[in-house]
């Protein structure tokens, strides 16, 4: 795992929505492959993953 994404991680983490951004990536990532997404693109699907998670649990988030 890079360190961007021990970053994302470590924020769900802090912030009690690891298991949310789990799910979400895990959506992300299942969805991704079936359209034959590149690799490099994975710090992305993990930071709109961790969006998402943050919503759901009524953080006010800023689409990065």
């Amino acid at each position: 795992m890079n360190e961007q994404m021990k970053q994302i991680r470590a924020e769900a983490v802090e912030k009690g929505v690891e298991q949310e951004f789990l799910h979400q990536f895990y959506v992300i990532m299942s969805a991704s492959a079936k359209h034959g997404t590149k690799t490099e693109l994975i710090p992305e699907h993990a930071q709109g993953a961790l969006e998402i998670a943050l919503r759901k649990r009524g953080y006010d988030v800023e689409v990065s």
